[in-house]
């Protein structure tokens, strides 16, 4: 596993297929009790090691405490791509046919759509939140929207 940042992390932003941004909580050096934001683009498909072809190691940090480690899989397929949605985040899994929301406090699944016989999603490759919705990319180059009120 690779630790990302030794700052807080407030907040990560999909930022395209293969990167994400994190944003850093830094204290000022002049006055520890101020803060300022420092953003980093990370190229996921590099520095993790196969995003899209394997399960990858994660780390969740709460400050600069380790709150959760381990490889991110759903039923042992590799899951994809990450969506912030609040205290949730939201993942593709390709071989499952269906995308994941997950608790950000627990790492457990939270909700799923779709499944492995159902033809709601046919192999999802990326999911994104824009405004309150869901953007699911599938095969074929289809995109699906999800309403996030009622999904």
């Amino acid at each position: 596993m690779q630790k990302i940042s030794k700052h807080e992390i407030i907040d990560i932003i999909d930022y395209n297929d293969h990167a994400i941004i994190f944003v850093e909580k830094l204290p000022l050096i002049e006055n520890m009790a101020k803060f300022k934001v420092n953003y980093l683009v990370y190229d996921i498909c590099i520095k993790l090691n196969g995003w899209r072809s394997r399960s990858y190691p994660l780390e969740v940090y709460a400050g600069n405490e380790l709150i959760w480690s381990g490889n991110f899989t759903y039923h042992d397929e590799p899951v994809n791509s990450l969506a912030l949605e609040g205290k949730y985040f939201w993942c593709v899994c390709k071989n499952e046919n269906c995308i994941i929301r997950y608790s950000a406090q627990n790492m457990k699944v939270d909700l799923r759509i779709g499944g492995k016989n159902a033809p709601t999603f046919q192999n999802p490759e990326h999911i994104t939140y824009d405004d309150g919705d869901f953007y699911v990319c599938c095969d074929s180059n289809k995109v699906k929207k999800i309403d996030g009120i009622n999904y």
